[in-house]
């Protein structure tokens, strides 16, 4: 966005956050920014979500980072041992926004776990809210395993004994927040991670952890940020085949200048990457940028001699209507082989529809209160 945003402008994006919303309807508030932006805060995404596109996600992260810091660092004020601080979350609030039933269970999780709150938590399309509203109802309940192994084959039952319950929310490889994690790019800010970790047994008993990447009206998976770096230097050079930056990573700005280990565990990888090849220029520079990273999240994982896990697995789930990043699912699984199984995509509806498979009571509350919520 070209033009700095004023204090007032702030304030009137974080209302809009927190303006109602009719899940009937779809109906949401006009941006209030009319001035040289020139851009439209809300597209359609498929047939009736609506996607507060321009300033969610990273973007509202840089304004309140643009306006001194403050707006960021009261949202996540962490304590003393550098947990977010589980009382600047109102409880009552989280009852309009959570799924009733969980909210308990939730403020457990945030009590002995980090988790980092995005700023846009509040707004109705949160995907990171509406990722607890989609898997915590499910993955606490008694009949988790028959609803898991309907999406995952190999799934047998949820290692409960393992990380929180059997899973994880934000999962890069560690539990500190101090460590760069397996991919050398995690801080406190920015970095890799996994929306959920689900630890399970497969059908030869074997501990596997399954990453899960979840996307609600997002038009594209996170993009390259080091391929418009003003650090960049002139031995950088993007355009360069894959095969050329496995023998010389230093052609990326990621391997040179940030000191990520992506080319590193592509290389030693490329069986998973099996297209490799046939691209004539760095193919990560665009939507495939945050399948190659989570999947080398998981491939680092299934080869860490620290981690339990037998075996490491990627999926993708997304809105059944969210059409747009079809592209780049389509291109990354032309690089990776259309039929590997390390990776698939399902959609929340798919989850929907082998809950209500069981006609249990409680998840048939869920399922009617979801589906309100976010047109399923």
């Amino acid at each position: 966005m070209s033009c700095p945003l004023s204090s007032k402008e702030v304030q009137n994006i974080i209302d809009l956050m927190q303006a109602p919303f009719d899940p009937i309807t779809n109906f949401v508030p006009k941006c209030p920014r009319k001035d040289n932006c020139g851009k439209e805060n809300y597209k359609p995404c498929g047939n009736r979500l609506r996607d507060f596109s321009h300033e969610t996600n990273s973007g509202i992260m840089q304004i309140g980072r643009r306006n001194g810091g403050a707006l960021w660092e009261k949202i996540n004020e962490p304590t003393k041992n550098n947990q977010p601080n589980p009382d600047k979350n109102n409880r009552e609030e989280d009852k309009l926004i959570i799924y009733p039933p969980i909210v308990p269970d939730f403020a457990e999780y945030e009590k002995n776990n980090y988790f980092k709150r995005h700023i846009q938590f509040k707004h109705p399309l949160s995907s990171q809210r509406a990722n607890i509203n989609l898997f915590f109802p499910i993955l606490l309940h008694p009949r988790v395993n028959d609803i898991l192994k309907e999406i995952k084959p190999d799934f047998v039952s949820l290692a409960k004994n393992h990380l929180y319950k059997g899973f994880k929310l934000e999962f890069w490889g560690s539990d500190s927040i101090n460590e760069k994690g397996l991919l050398g790019d995690h801080s406190p800010i920015v970095g890799t991670d996994a929306d959920t970790a689900i630890t399970y047994y497969n059908n030869s008993n074997e501990l596997c952890l399954w990453l899960i990447e979840h996307k609600l009206t997002e038009h594209e998976f996170s993009k390259c940020n080091a391929c418009k770096s003003k650090n960049k230097t002139s031995n950088n050079d993007c355009s360069r085949s894959f095969a050329d930056i496995l023998l010389n990573k230093n052609l990326c700005y990621y391997h040179s200048g940030k000191k990520y280990k992506y080319w590193d565990i592509t290389g030693e990888n490329l069986d998973y990457f099996s297209a490799y090849s046939k691209y004539k220029e760095c193919p990560f520079e665009e939507g495939m940028n945050q399948l190659w990273r989570n999947s080398l999240l998981a491939l680092s994982v299934e080869k860490d001699e620290k981690q339990p896990y037998k075996h490491a697995f990627f999926s993708v789930v997304k809105h059944p209507e969210n059409t747009y990043l079809d592209s780049a699912i389509s291109k990354y699984k032309e690089l990776i082989g259309n039929n590997n199984p390390k990776f698939n995509v399902f959609t929340s509806g798919d989850l929907i529809n082998a809950a209500t498979k069981l006609g249990d009571e409680s998840l048939n509350k869920w399922v009617k209160w979801y589906k309100k919520i976010y047109n399923v």
